[in-house]
């Protein structure tokens, strides 16, 4: 029995046809609905185990039935967490003790994220680090040897515009890339180029802001990682103005070129060393090679998709993902 925690759209759906295709029994749980609660954790000298109920099945179960699980996204809470339903009036003292229990629910995410690896369950993901620190991320490779951009947070607009003299700059966003829809028009901030022209607009103090240099690129690797194995992509954004600098910007009408990529062996090794520093067994990466023949690294996103890179280069990713929670080669 496998236990997979995802929304219900998108990239889990072609794992689920693998799944179901094999006759393998799992509970597929929305982790950011009220369908699933854990009841009770046990730790004793002779047992571990937890108290599941998925309310949707209509049955409670025990962490220990399942063989593996697929952590895509959302945790587990436990039930009667909500510290809100103490605090229905404006008490200094309610408002302490809500504040206690949010640290105490902290506590105890962090101490179920092990179970899975304590019942020596097969597992992927990670709910503890499905969305890392990008700028720690970017510290930790560059101290394994990884070549990165060279990156600044500036909070002065002067300060970018003296940068912007001596090279080319990018800006993105340090957290998750956000979108904002107002007035029925979609906002997205995607990676995009400084200019002199969006930098006169701007106030002289401004939030702490990300530029770094931008990078002249022959191409683009997007590569998941599993199982200790990367599987790579080369992406040819640089051909389309509008994926020159993020291939994210899709290009519909026209769309990049992508083939099956083999990075070097001694990347590979030290991009092995930064996902277990990380605590992540599985992940998207995304790198630029450059025009000066050297790879430089971007980021990681430990619930990418992983799609775009299985279908255009065959390898059958869904496929893998199924025989891990079924073969317990990922721990």
């Amino acid at each position: 029995m496998l236990l997979i925690l995802s929304h219900v759209f998108g990239t889990p759906n072609a794992v689920i046809d693998w799944i179901d295709s094999r006759g393998i029994p799992f509970h597929r749980i929305n982790p950011y609905s009220d369908d699933i609660v854990l009841h009770e954790i046990q730790l004793t000298n002779d047992k571990i185990d937890i108290e599941l109920e998925l309310k949707n099945y209509g049955i409670r179960t025990k962490l220990s039935d399942y063989s593996g699980v697929w952590i895509w996204h959302g945790h587990l809470k436990f039930a009667n967490c909500d510290s809100k339903r103490l605090n229905d009036q404006e008490d200094p003292l309610l408002d302490m003790i809500e504040q206690s229990m949010l640290r105490h629910h902290e506590t105890l995410i962090d101490y179920v994220a092990e179970f899975p690896f304590a019942l020596n369950l097969n597992i992927i993901g990670n709910y503890k680090q499905q969305n890392v620190n990008k700028l720690i991320v970017l510290l930790k490779a560059r101290n394994l040897g990884i070549a990165i951009p060279g990156t600044y947070i500036l909070a002065d607009k002067t300060r970018i515009g003296d940068l912007l003299l001596k090279e080319e700059l990018i800006t993105k966003p340090y957290h998750e890339i956000n979108s904002i829809e107002y007035n029925k028009t979609r906002y997205t901030n995607y990676t995009s180029t400084v200019t002199a022209e969006t930098l006169s607009v701007a106030d002289h103090e401004i939030f702490p802001t990300l530029v770094q240099k931008k990078i002249q690129k022959l191409f683009e690797v997007r590569s998941f990682f599993l199982n200790g194995k990367f599987y790579s992509m080369a992406i040819f954004s640089q051909a389309s103005d509008k994926t020159l600098s993020d291939f994210r910007n899709y290009d519909q009408e026209s769309p990049n070129r992508t083939i099956p990529f083999q990075l070097p062996s001694e990347l590979e090794e030290k991009l092995k060393q930064l996902f277990k520093e990380l605590g992540l067994n599985s992940g998207s990466l995304d790198l630029i090679y450059t025009v000066d023949d050297e790879y430089v690294f971007l980021e990681i996103n430990p619930v990418g998709q992983f799609s775009m890179v299985s279908y255009p280069c065959n390898y059958y990713l869904e496929k893998l993902i199924m025989e891990t929670l079924t073969n317990g080669r990922c721990k």
